[in-house]
This record gives structure tokens, C-alpha cells and sequence, in this order.
């Protein structure tokens, strides 16, 4: 048990309409919902062997080490990022719509200890209200082809986006307000496949937070489909 909080990575991976699917698809789902988990971080250079995961059947939350080093958080929203992207685009091939697997995915950087019946600390709760948030949720119903939509936390933006740490343009991302349940913050949505600043994000758009009145932006329009080292959804905001 930690004595003290610590600062750690912490993802959270949830499976969009899991709760419709037969017992059969769900435990497909969710072998590989942790096998493309484990081979992204592989390809991406993080020890997921060092990652401490909790499965909760349509999801997963994985606690990285403590004290990351410097360039395991840009590797975790980029590298990471795309090789999830492509792994589910390969497992997906040939399948119908519905019959396609595609996942949420929540990022966030903050303080958390062990606890006697898992993690304490607002960290967890984080993650886990950007994975559930109605932005990421109305951003997937309205791309119904996207397999990924990503969600990271305001402080992960700030530090591994916005300052260039990674191969994203910062105007790739929508920034949005979350309010789930007592929790309300800012976070910034990418959508796989899909111009994120054109999807109608119906109520859940209301309190997106205009982002040319707090910062200037470069902006690029028109939207391009991912590949492996490509980019996601660079649009007009």
C-alpha cells in the first residue's frame, strides 16, 4: 500500500455497446479489448508489464507506474494512441457495422494511492468520468465508422499536446466541458476517422467551451483518415 499519493498515467478503455451483445461477443470482446491494449503499449515501448489493470467486463483501467519518465506520457497519447487505432482497424476488417468493436478511451495524469479495495484519490474518478462523458459517447454515435474516440483530460493536453510533445496538432482536438455526476471539467475529444469538429454532439455541444475566445489557433480545414502514422480527423472548428 502507498503511504502517500503519487503522481501516475492512468487510461481507462470502455467498450461501446457492450451491454447489447450476447455472452459470446462479450467474452470476445473482452480478450480483445486486453490483447490489443497489451500489444499497443508494446508497440508504443511502455512496460505493460509494469501496468497495474483492473477489468470491469466492458472496460478497463490501467494504472501506469509512478514518476513516469519524461517521454512515457507523449507515448502514451500518440504512439500508443495510433497503434490502438490500427490494431482495432485490423480486427475489424470485414465485419458489418454492427458487428464491429470499438472503444472509448479516457487519459488522465494525477495523484492516486492504494487502497484496501482499489485505488483512492480523485484520479481514478477522473478517467472514469471522460471514458462515460456524453461528449465522447454523442462523438461515436455520430461517427458511427470512427473504432476510437479518445478523451484526455485538460492537464494531459496542457503538458504532452498543446506544448508539441507529440506528432498531434493541438487544433486536432475538440475541447469540450464534461459534467458527470458531481464531476465537471474540461477535456479535450479525437475522434478516429473523422472530422471531431463537425460531429454533432447535440446537448452535450452546449457547454463546449470556445476555444479561439480563451487562445489562438491554427486552423486547417477539411479532414483526412487515419493511417499507422497518420493523423485524426484535422478539421475546421
Amino acid at each position: 500500500m502507498h503511504e502517500s499519493h503519487q503522481r501516475h498515467l492512468l487510461l481507462n478503455a470502455d467498450i461501446v455497446g457492450y451491454s447489447t451483445g450476447l455472452p459470446a461477443r462479450q467474452a470476445d470482446d473482452q480478450a480483445m479489448l486486453r490483447d490489443v491494449l497489451t500489444r499497443a503499449a508494446a508497440s508504443a515501448r511502455l512496460d505493460h508489464e509494469a501496468w497495474q489493470v483492473q477489468s470491469s467486463g466492458d472496460g478497463v483501467l490501467a494504472v501506469l507506474p509512478a514518476a513516469p519518465a519524461a517521454e512515457e506520457e507523449p507515448r502514451l497519447v500518440d504512439d500508443f494512441v495510433r497503434h490502438l487505432s490500427r490494431l482495432l482497424r485490423a480486427h475489424n476488417v470485414g465485419r458489418d457495422a454492427a458487428d464491429r468493436t470499438r472503444v472509448r478511451l479516457g487519459i488522465h495524469f494525477g495523484s492516486l494511492s492504494e487502497g484496501a479495495n482499489g485505488y483512492v484519490g480523485k484520479s481514478p474518478i477522473v478517467v472514469g468520468r471522460l471514458v462515460d462523458a456524453a461528449p465522447v459517447k454523442a462523438a461515436m454515435t455520430a461517427a458511427p465508422d470512427a473504432l476510437l474516440g479518445l478523451i484526455v483530460s485538460d492537464d494531459v493536453y496542457q503538458h504532452a499536446v498543446a506544448t508539441g510533445h507529440t506528432t498531434w496538432e493541438p487544433q486536432e482536438f475538440r475541447e469540450v466541458d464534461v459534467t458527470v455526476k458531481t464531476y465537471r471539467g474540461t477535456a479535450w475529444l479525437l475522434v478516429s476517422g473523422a472530422d471531431v469538429h463537425a460531429l454533432d454532439l447535440g446537448e452535450s455541444a452546449a457547454d463546449d467551451r470556445t476555444t479561439a475566445q480563451q487562445r489562438t489557433t491554427t486552423v486547417i480545414n477539411g479532414s483526412v483518415r487515419m493511417g499507422d502514422h497518420g493523423v485524426i480527423g484535422i478539421a475546421n472548428r
